[in-house]
């Protein structure tokens, strides 16, 4: 279901038929609209929204108009307001953005370029206004404006008003002049604005010198002024008034306060009152939260609105039908605030669930439960949640749960097990996990009475589930596996979400475990299940997690093919939650890195990277960061790599996350410290390693990285025996787990080792032992990241073996290091047929193959769910790899080095 977007936002307010002219800020709005912004910063009661209303009403426009609130600092709540807005202004706009937001999954970036790329095939006058904009709080919101601002054509203006200025990038707009900005000392009243709005439109018989006297003392505030207007009303002794008008503004705006109130008959004032908790008005909703007020109101809301608004009372009607309204924002804090002190507390309360209760039966879901939790009725919120639950998530309000439920007595919540829940899903999805875990014991405590109970059984199982990753986020992986499938065993048979959540979870938690038969029946379940029922998000992640477990066991080929798969699903489900698709491209990175195809990986990796800011999920960002971070190295851009580095540790610090990232981090960390020369700096790191890895001989997969990276320390440090030690009994138990990729690493570090020590013959024994592991799947960067001590080891290694194909390997190996083998050393055997074919990567093989078929790169980029531009910088490295200069004879010489057939 989705949220009904509330369209009296999207409304010009309306008018009243006598203002002030002010040609001199008209002059400004019309060269601020020469440029990109207007900015209108001051505070509340200037005029800011008034003016700009009375200046767009001319009609010269094209204008859309959108007033913000705090509920709108939830990025996919403002996009889909932005789009809505913008296709009120002009219907062309946004077909495409609201299919990709319908997916869910689309980054923001990608809907604000569609976006933007209409309003340029317009190519007409727009003007956007953003109001309210002080309500904005969130970064990201911030961050699409930007973006919106900085790309846009020139056709486009926005206008932005608020009581605060916000964190865009003023100072360039500003140097570039680009911005035109009205402030407060521009808003304020001169002495014949204010005689003009005193005497005529508000009808007081004023002098000019008693005008000059409210003028200084209000500093030309209009709400002052006006609220001074209504006081003056039906009063005779005006000098006298104006007389005792002073103080600051506090204190002017308490007195007018009261002395507009006092004015009103006792009906208005309560009305005033009540309907104040609200942040919108319309007659239906009024009457509901009224309706036990009997003896106070004897008119309907309708004609009380009427009223209100004919006696310019800060009524704001947000449509030309004058069917909803707002108060003036100044004046509904001040209601709220002497409402506080004339109504009753459980008055106040009993309101706000009357409002919920309204908002709830009208789709309003996200007022609804706003209103209860301000009731402090823990029930309606646990209630409003649960039947909107999937929806709430969906659209991406999981932080905002946790406000809602935050506005609650923290005793509220924890006497509710599932708003335990909901929050401590909350807390653990954003890494905070001591919050969580507090939130699951309160949980479970409540459980202990009720335990049989079905849906108390259905809780317990959501329970056990968030248990389960919070205790792999803490390391427990066995504990982690009892929880899941406990969570597996309660989990109600009509529970598809969690069934297929365990599932996965539990295909992971076994797969940090290091038992790769049971984590493969799990994610292969997982895969099956969630194909037939269409779960993309849990379908593709659950393969990500495959083909990772693949490539440690040494199949990078099949890996591939895994990623491969995951695409074309996410492709034939229309592109549903593409956001999942960042898990795939950031896996396609990290092998075709492996396989020295760095351009593509990058692109891969971009790609990812844009998508992963959809999820805001810790460990995937952290794994993309340390491959990103392997690429940037084996480009050689080391401060490009530590920067990346540094984000993902800062990660680590501040987020919870599973082993798997810590431990890829520590491992990127120190290969990052040798490459830069800082031994003592990953000395010390080893010193401060929980586990010393010349005792321990027990070295399952859990922490295997760690200990890698552990014995490169000791290679640099020369304690090449330590070294050995610890690869020793890393390699016996890689080799007995099946994790065929590590023990390539891990030989291959051995080899290192020995020649160290200057024993060549054992070195060039591991090396082939390596190299025979590493040719089947193309393992190159593996070698190269090793550098000159593999470089020399490689030539020394040819000068004493034929076998043909691991010759041909070593010299492939060679070929892509960047400096010659040093002198001395024997000439690589090159065998030129061989050579050519092993140089294209695997992606590029792929093309290759396809374009033998005839097919376009259109085609081409469709079948491999790669982009065009990618296919064409694909066939210019097979055109250079080739030495050919077209598609026949790249086809041509395939065919006759015996590649193709």
């Amino acid at each position: 279901m989705e949220m009904i977007l509330l369209q009296t936002k999207l409304y010009i307010p309306q008018i009243r038929p006598f203002l002030v002219p002010r040609p001199r800020l008209i002059q400004k709005l019309n060269t601020g609209l020469i440029g990109k912004l207007t900015l209108i910063s001051a505070p509340a009661g200037f005029g800011k929204t008034t003016l700009v209303a009375n200046h767009i009403a001319s009609g010269k426009y094209t204008v859309g108009w959108l007033a913000l609130d705090k509920d709108d600092n939830y990025e996919g709540r403002f996009l889909r307001y932005l789009i809505a807005v913008l296709q009120q202004a002009k219907q062309t706009i946004g077909t495409d953005a609201v299919q990709w937001l319908a997916s869910r999954q689309t980054p923001s970036q990608t809907i604000l370029t569609s976006l933007i790329n209409d309003l340029d095939a317009i190519n007409e006058e727009i003007v956007l206004v953003l109001d309210d904009y002080h309500f904005i709080r969130s970064q990201s919101v911030h961050t699409a404006v930007t973006f919106l601002l900085e790309h846009a054509p020139e056709t486009f203006h926005l206008i932005i008003i608020t009581r605060s200025d916000p964190p865009l990038p003023l100072a360039r707009l500003r140097a570039r002049g680009q911005m035109v900005e009205l402030r407060a000392a521009d808003l304020r009243f001169t002495e014949s604005e204010a005689v003009q709005f005193l005497q005529e439109d508000m009808g007081l018989p004023l002098d000019a010198e008693s005008v000059a006297v409210l003028t200084a003392r209000t500093e030309g505030w209009i709400a002052g002024l006006q609220m001074a207007a209504l006081s003056m009303r039906d009063r005779e002794d005006l000098s006298g008034f104006i007389e005792s008008f002073s103080g600051t503004n506090r204190y002017i705006l308490d007195y007018l306060l009261a002395e507009v109130l006092a004015g009103q008959p006792s009906e208005i004032r309560h009305f005033l009152l009540c309907t104040a908790i609200l942040e919108r008005l319309t007659t239906p909703l009024c009457d509901a939260i009224l309706a036990n007020s009997a003896k106070h109101i004897s008119n309907s809301s309708y004609a009380i609105l009427d009223y209100l608004e004919q006696s310019n009372l800060f009524l704001i009607p947000l449509d030309d039908k004058r069917i909803w309204y707002r108060y003036h924002h100044l004046f509904a804090d001040l209601l709220r605030a002497q409402g506080q002190k004339s109504l009753d507390t459980a008055d106040i309360t009993k309101l706000h669930i009357r409002a919920a209760d309204w908002y709830g039966q009208n789709d309003f879901i996200s007022e609804a439960i706003h209103h209860a939790a301000l009731a402090g009725d823990a029930e309606r919120v646990e209630r409003f949640i649960k039947q909107n639950y999937v929806t709430l998530v969906s659209q991406g309000e999981m932080a905002q749960i946790r406000v809602w439920v935050g506005e609650l007595e923290k005793e509220q919540v924890y006497q509710r097990p599932q708003l335990c829940l909901y929050t401590a899903y909350s807390h653990a999805w954003f890494g905070e996990l001591d919050e969580a875990m507090r939130l699951l014991t309160a949980a479970e405590k409540l459980l202990e009475s009720e335990f049989t109970s079905p849906e108390m059984l259905a809780i317990r199982a959501h329970l056990a589930y968030i248990q389960s990753r919070i205790t792999a986020m803490r390391g427990d992986i066995q504990q982690a596996i009892t929880q899941c499938l406990t969570a597996r065993s309660y989990t109600p048979d009509g529970d598809l979400a969690l069934q297929l959540d365990t599932q996965i979870t539990l295909g992971y938690v076994y797969f940090l475990s290091g038992d790769f038969a049971a984590a493969d029946r799990y994610l292969n379940e997982m895969i099956q299940t969630g194909k037939t029922v269409g779960a993309v998000i849990n379908t593709v992640a659950a393969a990500c997690v495959l083909a990772r477990l693949h490539a440690v066991q040494g199949q990078l080929h099949q890996a591939y093919d895994t990623y491969q798969n995951a695409a074309r699903f996410i492709q034939d489900k229309g592109d549903q939650h593409r956001g999942s698709k960042s898990l795939v491209e950031v896996g396609m990175a990290d092998l075709l890195c492996e396989w020295n195809d760095l351009e593509t990986a990058l692109e891969h990796m971009s790609e990812g990277l844009a998508l992963m800011a959809l999820w805001d999920k810790a460990d995937d960002l952290v794994l993309a960061y340390t491959t990103l971070a392997r690429i940037h190295l084996a480009q050689g851009l080391k401060d490009k790599a530590s920067e990346v580095i540094a984000k993902a540790s800062h990660l680590i610090r501040t987020r919870g996350v599973f082993p798997e990232a810590k431990d890829a981090v520590a491992y990127a960390q120190v290969k990052l410290w040798l490459a830069q020369g800082e031994l003592r700096t990953a000395s010390r790191w080893v010193a401060t390693e929980e586990v010393d890895a010349r005792a321990d001989k027990q070295r399952p997969f859990t922490h295997e990285l760690r200990h890698i990276a552990q014995a490169r320390i000791f290679i640099a440090q020369q304690e090449h025996q330590s070294a050995l030690h610890v690869l020793a009994h890393l390699a016996a138990n890689a080799e007995s787990g099946g994790r065929t990729g590590r023990l390539v690493e891990i030989i291959l570090l051995q080899a290192l080792a020995w020649q160290g020590m200057g024993e060549l013959a054992q070195a060039m024994n591991a090396l082939t032992k390596s190299m025979a592991l590493a040719k089947p799947e193309g393992y190159v960067r593996l070698f190269l990241d090793e550098e000159r001590p593999l470089q020399n080891l490689l030539t020394d290694w040819l000068a004493q073996n034929d076998t043909v194909s691991l010759s041909t390997y070593a010299n492939h190996l060679l070929s892509h290091f960047d400096t010659e083998p040093p002198s001395g050393g024997t000439a690589p055997k090159v065998l030129s047929s061989d050579i050519l074919v092993e140089q294209l990567s695997p992606r590029e093989i792929e093309v290759l193959q396809i374009m033998a078929l005839g097919k376009t790169n259109k085609e081409i980029a469709r079948q491999l769910v790669i982009a065009p531009g990618t296919v064409k910088a694909h066939t210019a490295a097979i055109y250079r790899k080739l030495d050919v200069a077209n598609r026949t004879e790249a086809v041509t010489r395939a065919r006759s080095l015996g590649f193709l057939s």
